[in-house]
């Protein structure tokens, strides 16, 4: 989803609920309409689809169209036209590719072509550099035209460098799919440089490791035979039990059952303790066999062995009858998952702290501490990037060269990317995609987060707007959009199943809390349906941020 955030990065959109802006820089040419002349050369033109006032150096025709270039950026723009009129609009475009030392044909006029039909202004030597970088690829068609537009555009490097990071973080692979794809490849091949990268990318893997939470049916059963009998947890998970399994459950009796299945399948050992102090020892010691204990209380409950996704939360949040009971239970065991999920643990840091350490792990500031240092000890785990970089010179597989030159331009393209969005001194950019194993889980948690600086340089935590962009198992690719004003706010979700309302009303006094501990007030929950739709309300969002903060924002489609 990460591509999704970065494919449409500072895209200007024709869609009628987004209105247009044009930031004029100098040496800058482009296409537009004379369409009113006033004195002391003041005129309007229609420029790109927007209409602007700016000062002309020669007179010029009402209705003609002229190539223009900008000689002064500030207050009221000055332009002068590139070259004169009198030919037609196709004869224009000819005379203006030959003012450049260029031939009216090939690659540079379906360049031309391609940048006036998406309004992409450019400069006379960018023009010339994006047409030389798009000579030095192999094959030239009309996804290089596309890329080289929209580097031109996103004011990328247009280098061959730049060509292929920007290739890598367009493209729909996660990068955590590409460690993956590199990590497998090295395991079918046994030199000395193979197994020193191999040692090095499972220190990576380490890195990026999470405990994942208990299975769901794990922790019910638990709140089931831990909790003191007749409390509400105790009774809760009683009855959300007997609701799926479809029988009612005596207590006793079934512990009983779990305890010689588990005996039976020699995961505890036959001792001197009651079978409800037998399971209680193993839930507490033996953390590796959770999920063999999962399908031990799936086969007494059903009769049968089941996967853990046949007994998880969507099950049970999709009725609308539950006890009060029911709902303390489901609450807490909410409350526990996300705890779980992102507290600190023996072996782990908080999650806030793991992804700021993921950060440095990916080597996104590998440069920057290299020019810092006269070197980087290659003897120790540095970063991704910087082993990615050693291993880079050795004598390796192709297979395996080619997933490190992929590995190390998507790791490029996240730095220039970042460079970009950092360019704006008065609004703050952050898009990231972080590689998460969650157990043997592999995600990536894609965000993008923007929001205002303030005078002293500081980034303003009360007036910000963070996209979270997910690929959940049971609700599928989902996006969280949170705009925070004078610290109220409001939270959209955009996914295409139907809203979970009981799952909802669940969460909603565990956000409120969670958010006040931090001085934040939850205002508003939304759910909307059907994700493709979200790029025109995200337009929408920014026209009123625009008006709002004196800003571009950016323009995302997901």
């Amino acid at each position: 989803m990460f591509q999704s955030i970065f494919t449409n990065q500072n895209v200007t959109t024709q869609s009628s609920s987004f209105k247009p802006s044009l930031a004029f820089r100098q040496g800058q040419l482009m296409k537009g309409q004379v369409t009113k002349l006033f004195p002391n050369n003041i005129a309007t033109l229609s420029l790109n689809g927007v209409t602007v006032t700016a000062k002309l150096e020669l007179g010029l025709t009402v209705g003609q169209t002229y190539w223009f270039e900008v000689l002064k950026s500030k207050g009221l723009p000055t332009l002068r036209p590139f070259i004169q009129a009198g030919a037609k609009e196709k004869g224009q475009d000819g005379e203006f590719l030959e003012k450049l030392g260029l031939q009216a044909k090939g690659k540079a006029q379906t360049l031309l072509q391609t940048l006036q039909k998406q309004s992409i202004p450019f400069t006379r030597q960018s023009f010339l550099n994006a047409l030389s970088l798009l000579n030095r690829q192999n094959e030239i068609g009309p996804i290089s035209i596309e890329h080289v537009s929209r580097m031109l555009q996103q004011n990328w490097p247009l280098t061959a460098a730049g060509y292929s990071a920007f290739v890598e973080l367009d493209s729909s692979e996660a990068i955590g799919n590409k460690i993956s794809t590199l990590y497998q490849s090295l395991q079918q091949h046994s030199s000395e440089a193979i197994k020193e990268l191999e040692a090095n990318l499972a220190k990576f893997i380490n890195g990026i490791q999470r405990e994942p939470n208990n299975p769901f049916a794990l922790r019910l059963f638990q709140s089931f035979l831990l909790e003191e009998a007749g409390t509400p947890l105790q009774l809760g998970a009683k009855q959300l039990l007997e609701r799926v399994s479809g029988q009612t459950l005596d207590v006793e009796r079934l512990v009983q059952r779990v305890a010689t299945d588990l005996l039976s399948s020699s995961l505890i050992k036959h001792e001197q303790l009651t079978p409800r102090e037998q399971i209680h020892s193993f839930l507490q010691q033996d953390q590796l066999k959770i999920s063999e204990t999962t399908e031990s209380v799936a086969r007494v409950l059903f009769q049968r062995q089941l996967s853990t996704d046949e007994l998880n939360w969507t099950t049970l949040f999709s009725r609308s009858n539950l006890t009060e009971n029911e709902q303390v239970v489901l609450r807490q065991l909410l409350d526990s998952s996300w705890k779980g999920l992102v507290s600190p643990t023996e072996n782990r840091p908080a999650f806030s702290s793991q992804l700021q350490q993921i950060f440095q792990l990916l080597g996104l500031q590998h440069e920057a501490e290299l020019a810092r240092t006269a070197a980087i000890n290659t003897n120790d785990f540095a970063s991704l990037k910087a082993v990615l970089l050693k291993a880079r010179g050795e004598e390796l597989p192709s297979q395996v060269q080619t997933a490190i030159s992929r590995l190390i331009s998507h790791l490029t393209g996240i730095q220039v990317l970042a460079a970009i969005e950092q360019h704006d001194p008065n609004i703050n950019h952050l898009s990231m995609s972080y590689p998460v194993l969650i157990g043997k889980e592999q995600c990536n948690l894609d965000l993008q987060w923007q929001g205002k600086r303030l005078e002293d340089g500081s980034l303003d935590p009360e007036h910000c707007r963070i996209l979270f962009y997910l690929d959940l198992k049971a609700l599928d690719e989902t996006i969280v959009d949170v705009q925070v004003q004078s610290k109220k706010v409001t939270m959209t979700i955009y996914n295409d199943h139907k809203k979970p309302n009981h799952l909802i009303s669940l969460l909603i006094p565990t956000l409120q809390e969670r958010f006040g501990q931090f001085g934040y007030q939850l205002q508003t929950l939304y759910w909307k349906q059907n994700i493709e739709h979200q790029a025109q309300l995200n337009r929408a969002e920014q026209e009123k941020w625009q008006d709002y903060s004196s800003y571009k924002g950016v323009d995302i489609r997901v």
